[in-house]
C-alpha cells in the first residue's frame, strides 16, 4: 500500500514540475489581461462620490496604499505570514474615496473594507495623503 502511495506522490510531483513551463505563462497572461481590464475600467469611469473621472492615477494611488498597508503589516508582524485580499482596486485623486471593481457591469463602488479608514477620515488628510503619495 505504502509503495503505490509512493508511486502517486512521485507521478505527482513529475507531472507538476512538467506543468509549470504552461501554468505560469497563463498565470501572467491572465493577469496582464486583468490590469487591462482594471485601467480600461477606470479610463471611463467616475467616482460615484464626487463625480470626477478616475483614470489610471486612481489604480496607481490604490497600489501604492496597498504597497504601504502591506508593508506596515510586515513592520508590525516581521515573522507573520498573511492570507490578505486587496479590497481596494482605485482611489480617487480628487476626494480620496476607495473604490471596488464590480466585475458585472465594470463600474466602481465604495470598497467594502477600506484601507484608510474610509468614511470615518477627514477628507482634507485624504487629499494629504493623496499629495504626498505623488
Amino acid at each position: 500500500m505504502s509503495r503505490l502511495r509512493g508511486f502517486k506522490l512521485g507521478l505527482f510531483i513529475v507531472g507538476f514540475v512538467l506543468m509549470l513551463p504552461v501554468l505560469v505563462p497563463i498565470g501572467l497572461v491572465s493577469d496582464a489581461m486583468a490590469r487591462r481590464r482594471l485601467k480600461a475600467a477606470a479610463r471611463s469611469a467616475t467616482c460615484p462620490s464626487c463625480g470626477a473621472t478616475l483614470g489610471v492615477r486612481a489604480i496607481e494611488l490604490a497600489d501604492a496604499a496597498w504597497k504601504q498597508f502591506m508593508r506596515g503589516l510586515r513592520e508590525k508582524h516581521p515573522d507573520a505570514k498573511f492570507r490578505v485580499v486587496k479590497t481596494v482596486d482605485a482611489i480617487c485623486p480628487k476626494c480620496a474615496a476607495e473604490l471596488a471593481l464590480v466585475e458585472a457591469d465594470r463600474s466602481f463602488a465604495p470598497a467594502e473594507r477600506p484601507l484608510r479608514g474610509g468614511a470615518t477620515q477627514d477628507a482634507a488628510e485624504s487629499r494629504a495623503q493623496i499629495r504626498r503619495d505623488r
